[in-house]
Order: structure tokens, then C-alpha cells, then sequence
């Protein structure tokens, strides 16, 4: 009884999981697209004199936003404003 009950409990628990984040892209990019981006990213900021430390914090709030809300093809398209509305979502005012 005791283990029909931890497996409801973790099959609920599974599904609400599941259940709250339903609209996200973040399963259409591969480890290897990701890697690219965060690199692509870190090389960008680290370029423009941002420590290592938080470029990396900084690049992955943006690859979490960017990633929920676009496929790596549309992220490849985004507008300037709407890279913009990100950055602000992950601006930690160095």
C-alpha cells in the first residue's frame, strides 16, 4: 500500500511538473545548440570586459528566457527589441 501510494504521489507530482511550463520551447533546443548559444554568449560578454562569474549568471538568465519563448530558429530571428526585453528581464546592473 505504501509504495502504490509513493508512486501516485510521484506521478502527481511529475504532472505538475509537467503542467507548469507547458508553453515552453526550452525542449526543442539540443545540448549541442545550447552549448552554442551560452558560448556565443559568454564570448560576447566577456569581450566587453564582463567577469566570468557573472557573464555566466547573466547568459544563463538569458538562455532560460530566450529559450522558453523561442525554438533555436526563431531565436535566431528575434528583433532587437525584442532581445532588449530580455536583457532587461536578466540586467543585473553591473
Amino acid at each position: 500500500m505504501k509504495t502504490l501510494k509513493a508512486a501516485l504521489l510521484i506521478t502527481g507530482f511529475l504532472l505538475m511538473i509537467s503542467a507548469c511550463n507547458c508553453d515552453s520551447k526550452q525542449s526543442s533546443w539540443s545540448v549541442d545548440q545550447q552549448k552554442e548559444w551560452k558560448s556565443n554568449c559568454m564570448k560576447f560578454m566577456t569581450d566587453r570586459g564582463v567577469e566570468d562569474r557573472d557573464a555566466t549568471d547573466f547568459c544563463d538568465c538569458m538562455y532560460s528566457k530566450t529559450s522558453n519563448k523561442y525554438t533555436p530558429d526563431e531565436a535566431k530571428n528575434i528583433t532587437t527589441d525584442e532581445q532588449r526585453k530580455l536583457w532587461n528581464e536578466c540586467d543585473y546592473s553591473w
